[in-house]
């Protein structure tokens, strides 16, 4: 039963490593996306069908769609509540981001969640902590962007999508923990649903904007990667990895993204190479590993 438990453990933490290494291209893709439909528009359609494609997953599963609503409520409203807003605040501000510049302190910004995801395991898992190294590591994180911002040249019209970044960062953080307290421990979650949602309320927001729509192949393709494999797949991994996988683990490797996705939407944009901006995303890795170490073992 041991080995099997260690197994099972061992395949939902792989699962939620693939979502991590994939989420590092989510920023790049995304701003693609919407720069062709248009923020609301490609963020509904995204959402939409990696809505489709994650509950595809889920029936692949065994899991039946009804059973998404019948867990804990505190799971359901707590949980569902802070993913739609993410959803909807992080790529809001990706896609109303004046310049590219921008688009990547938006994503650093909201990569402050591993920094911020072991923070808050104080408060809300009663994880033990050495107080003092904890707020190093947070410091360091937050000293990381603030470099960042002041060699990209951020203009200050740019502060609500600035704002959206730090904001999204909060809330994943606080539902990656919440989801270890109030998720289910057996069976799917209820992502799928979370997702449908969250494209809903984007298409509601989309009657009211004026945006036309500039489909091609490539457009298509990056859509489909975008919402299939990047949020179909990936959000139902990361969330069944920190129910039933190894969240030490997985948050340790978390911390790597920022670089990645810099590095990455830096590559896809064709944009020059910043050092600031490298120094600050580093800096970022760094505050989340200092901020880990300050977590003690129970």
């Amino acid at each position: 039963m041991d080995s099997t438990l260690r197994s099972s453990r061992s395949i939902f933490t792989a699962g939620g490593l693939l979502a991590l290494v994939t989420w590092s291209s989510t920023l790049a893709i995304s701003t693609s996306v919407m720069a062709a439909l248009g923020p609301l528009t490609g963020a509904s359609l995204t959402m939409a069908v990696g809505g489709v494609a994650s509950l595809a997953v889920a029936m692949a599963q065994g899991q039946r769609p009804w059973d998404m609503f019948r867990h804990d409520r505190r799971y359901l409203l707590g949980c569902g509540g802070m993913f739609v807003a993410y959803m909807v605040v992080f790529y809001a501000g990706v896609g109303f981001a004046p310049d590219n510049a921008t688009k990547l302190m938006v994503g650093l910004l909201n990569h402050l969640w591993p920094a911020l995801l072991v923070a808050l395991s104080v408060p809300i898992l009663h994880q033990a902590a050495r107080q003092k190294l904890l707020l190093v590591g947070c410091g360091l994180a937050v000293a990381g962007t603030a470099l960042a911002k002041l060699t990209t040249g951020t203009v200050a019209f740019a502060v609500w999508p600035l704002t959206a970044g730090l904001c999204a960062g909060l809330l994943w953080a606080v539902y990656s923990n919440c989801v270890r307290l109030w998720g289910p421990k057996e069976g799917g979650g209820s992502v799928p649903l979370f997702l449908l949602i969250s494209s809903a309320i984007m298409g509601v927001l989309r009657l009211f904007a004026h945006e036309t729509p500039h489909w091609s192949t490539r457009t298509g393709v990056e859509l489909f990667f975008l919402a299939v494999i990047t949020i179909g797949l990936c959000y139902v991994l990361w969330e069944a990895g920190m129910r039933r996988g190894n969240n030490r683990l997985l948050g340790l490797a978390s911390y790597f993204v920022p670089v990645a996705s810099t590095a990455l939407a830096t590559w896809y944009w064709h944009e020059p190479f910043r050092t600031g901006l490298f120094a600050g995303a580093g800096l970022v890795v760094v505050g989340a590993i200092v901020s880990s170490k300050a977590l003690r073992t129970t």
